[in-house]
């Protein structure tokens, strides 16, 4: 039987989850729009300028980039040649815009030499209020797809993998006492301080109007717990038209994890935790045509983790194929380095549930999808059907996990609310 999981952060009172009117993604889309339309160019290049000895540049509208969270705006400097990117953070989207771009500048600084050299500002740019800014050399080159990929000759790939491994070793070296996203000391920019977690899903639950945030941690147990409790309470909030079974399925991986959370921490015998992007999709990587890497980009969701939640990139762990040649560059580069060693040895696919549940637990919203796809065929002998029928039934079951463990119920009543529309 596994050892209990050390008591979570206190849940919310869900009568209060209840008062939370969340903004659609329509209403969403329509702030963001709005905040874009208020922008003044003019004043973006005035202010790029400044910062360039008032050289002359202008916007090239072809290469704009509307993002998630940012829009980027390229300038061209034609009398040097050279283009320069102004970000400018989509604060409707975002809790706290100039955290995020503090903790960006405080971490690419540490990553050094990616994605290249910045500058940074806060100034008057839009025609209404004031703003928070980067403003960035160019990385050259295109974004990743997994068409580049998995269209180009298998020794490329192999070339494209090893490249990344020797990006995730850099950081993998890069350790620090606590957990949290860093963020510039008192002292001096330079020198880097450990402050409470920026991460995407608590972002959502803050704008949302949600008054949560993740401390600092000394320990991965509380690291671990903590973004357990910002899934769980994730999967508290309303949902729009959800069917009885959607829910018994999201609760019944929920106590599953929770359930395996204990062995995240089985082998974390260093006490260490690491830099992490967190969000290493395929557009944050940026190639040239033979697929070299050029810089990894949008580092606003990096933090300190346990090394056990140190993983590669959610698309490399739930392909296959993509994982089996991440492997093989990984293991052609393991004695390379002290680094690539401990990569070698946590990367192995004897460990791949950890690897997903750290992924779910960085993209709350991918929770059905990971677990039932990649977690629950190597948990359970059944069939998914007849367990999660049992579940809804007794809703205090008992299933019993390949290896001979005992997954018990703990799921309280009614968590989750449905609205329909």
């Amino acid at each position: 039987m596994w050892n209990a999981l050390p008591s979570l952060s206190p849940r919310p009172d869900p009568s209060h989850l209840r008062r939370l009117k969340p903004l659609t993604s329509e209403q969403y889309e329509e702030r963001r729009n709005k905040f874009i339309r208020a922008i003044d160019e003019n004043a973006i290049c005035t202010l790029a300028s400044a910062h360039n000895k008032n050289l002359p540049c202008r916007i090239a509208e072809s290469r704009t980039a509307n993002g998630s969270f940012n829009i980027c705006f390229f300038l061209h400097f034609h009398t040097v040649d050279k283009t320069w990117v102004v970000r400018v953070p989509l604060e409707p989207v975002l809790h706290n815009a100039w955290d995020k771009v503090q903790s960006e500048v405080c971490t690419m600084r540490q990553i050094s030499p990616f994605p290249g050299s910045m500058r940074t500002a806060a100034t008057d740019f839009s025609a209404t209020s004031r703003r928070n800014i980067m403003i960035m050399d160019c990385v050259e080159g295109g974004s990743l797809t997994d068409k580049k990929i998995l269209e180009s000759p298998q020794e490329r790939r192999l070339q494209f993998y090893t490249e990344l491994v020797d990006i995730l070793a850099q950081l993998r070296t890069l350790e620090f006492p606590v957990g949290g996203s860093l963020m510039p000391h008192w002292s001096a920019w330079s020198k880097p301080a450990v402050s409470e977690v920026l991460s995407i899903p608590l972002n959502q639950f803050q704008t949302d109007g949600y008054p949560t945030s993740v401390k600092s941690t000394k320990s991965a147990v509380e690291f671990i717990n903590e973004q357990y409790r910002i899934l769980w309470e994730t999967y508290l909030l309303p949902a729009s038209d959800m069917s009885r079974k959607g829910l018994e399925k999201e609760l019944f991986a929920l106590d599953a994890i929770k359930k395996w959370l204990p062995k995240l921490d089985d082998n974390n015998t260093r006490r260490q935790f690491v830099l992490a992007h967190t969000d290493l999709r395929y557009s944050n990587i940026m190639v040239d045509d033979l697929l070299h890497i050029q810089g990894i980009i949008d580092w606003e969701w990096a933090c300190t983790v346990p090394t056990q939640m140190f993983i590669p990139p959610a698309w490399i762990i739930t392909s296959d194929v993509m994982f089996s040649e991440f492997r093989c560059a990984l293991t052609s580069r393991r004695d390379s380095s002290a680094g690539r060693s401990l990569l070698m040895h946590q990367w192995t696919q004897d460990n791949e549930i950890n690897l997903h549940i750290t992924n779910i637990l960085r993209q709350s919203s991918q929770l059905t999808s990971i677990f039932y796809r990649h977690i629950y065929p190597k948990l359970f002998t059944e069939s998914r059907d007849v367990i999660l029928s049992e579940y809804s039934t007794t809703r205090s079951g008992r299933w019993k996990w390949k290896g001979g463990c005992v997954l018990q119920s703990v799921t309280p009543n009614t968590s989750r609310i449905t609205i329909s529309t």
